[in-house]
């Protein structure tokens, strides 16, 4: 029984993040959600707290650091709109308060493949 609740737990968690994912992505590209800001941004993944009190959703900016940092600002000063539209979006008792944080799972893989290819140069 206990197993079978935490199998359903799990689901639920896994649901909530893609659809998360989801919401934050669409009104992203398609509100003015930023001002002036020209760069490329995509949410890559959201992942929740147990409670579902806390979200923490990780994003990938094409740009300059400086334009990466004003826009995770921005996300977060404004993350109390994003909670409205999810609250509206999804039935449920408790929405999560968002935290926006840079992925640089991208910039790090392709360091990784820059030394490999040096590496494999020199042998």
């Amino acid at each position: 029984m206990l197993r079978i609740k935490l199998i359903d737990m799990e689901f639920r968690k896994e649901k909530f993040d893609k659809t998360i994912i989801k919401i934050v992505g669409e009104y992203i590209s398609t509100e003015d959600f930023f001002e002036n800001q020209s760069s490329m941004i995509s949410v890559i993944d959201a992942d929740i707290s147990k409670d579902f009190s806390y979200c923490k959703v990780k994003i990938s900016v094409f740009g300059d650091n400086n334009s990466k940092d004003k826009i995770i600002k921005e996300l977060n000063q404004k993350a109390y709109i994003l909670q409205n539209v999810i609250s509206k979006s999804i039935r449920t008792s408790r929405i999560p308060k968002l935290r926006f944080v840079i992925d640089n799972s991208f910039e790090l893989q392709q360091k990784i493949d820059n030394l490999i290819n040096k590496i494999t140069k020199d042998v």
